[in-house]
């Protein structure tokens, strides 16, 4: 009926290229995430906290520990997902269909 597909030991897998492609992409993706997180907190604690209220500037409406501790880490992100999705992430051949089995009909 299906056929046994042979096992081989771990140490001489190859991994399939869709994972080796999932796992690049999450690489990425992570560094970035922790890239920004850290962005934001560390300049948000630095800018935001023990400031005089007429130390306050404005960037752009906003006030500036805002604007360069989160919206700027967050466009960026927003930036770089656009260009990441576009140009970098690709579609991996996924092999060939199985036929469907109905031995539960």
């Amino acid at each position: 009926m299906s056929q046994e597909v042979p096992r081989l030991p771990v140490g001489e897998r190859q991994d399939d290229p869709v994972l080796v492609s999932s796992r690049r992409e999450a690489s990425i993706v992570l560094i970035v995430f922790l890239i920004s997180l850290v962005w934001t907190v560390l300049a948000s604690n630095y800018l935001g906290y023990d400031r005089k209220k007429e130390d306050l500037e404005y960037v752009f409406g906003f006030p500036d520990w805002i604007f360069w501790a989160i919206i700027v880490p967050w466009g960026s992100c927003i930036v770089f997902s656009f260009i990441f999705g576009a140009f970098f992430v690709r579609d991996e051949d996924l092999g060939q269909e199985l036929e469907e089995q109905s031995d539960f009909l």
